[in-house]
């Protein structure tokens, strides 16, 4: 069966008790149930290292590019500007990271690593590493890798979506 012909349908006026959301969305539910777990674990594995889920992509992606923006994070994290702004004041807190002034624009300032913040690359890395290796321990290589083409494809559906109708 192609995925197109997938139908699934929890119609309300059909006769029988009402079908749970696990029913109607079971690809949804399990995504949703996956996150919630998968981030929590993150949570756990980041405790030692004094960071929130979340806080050590925006460390990552500053490790990738010396400076930006909050603009141009958000761009690229994808997420609302609060989150951004209350994640760089948090980091800036921990001497993680700086902002500087904009030599090309006064009025914006440039998101940047401390000593502080690149010596944790390291660790990070660590941590994503025993991450993905705890939540695929039970999954040969090839289902790994088909699983990653998925979820892969799983994103690309959703972000694609979810930008035509923003």
């Amino acid at each position: 069966m192609k995925p197109k012909d997938i139908k699934i349908s929890c119609d309300e006026s059909a006769a029988g008790p009402m079908p749970g959301i696990a029913d109607c969305g079971r690809l949804s539910y399990a995504i949703f149930q996956t996150a919630k777990h998968h981030r929590a674990l993150a949570g756990d594995l980041l405790r030692p290292l004094n960071l929130c889920p979340g806080q050590e992509i925006l460390l990552m992606r500053l490790c990738d590019k010396a400076q930006q923006t909050q603009t141009q994070l958000l761009e690229c994290l994808k997420v609302e500007p609060s989150t951004v702004t209350k994640a760089v004041q948090r980091l800036q807190a921990q001497g993680l990271v700086k902002r500087v002034p904009s030599a090309t624009d006064g009025r914006s300032h440039l998101i940047q690593l401390t000593d502080e913040g690149r010596e944790l690359k390291k660790r990070i890395v660590k941590m994503w590493s025993e991450l993905d290796r705890v939540t695929s321990e039970n999954l040969t290589p090839d289902e790994y890798q088909t699983l990653c083409n998925l979820l892969e494809k799983v994103s690309a559906n959703v972000a694609t979506r979810g930008e035509s109708h923003s």
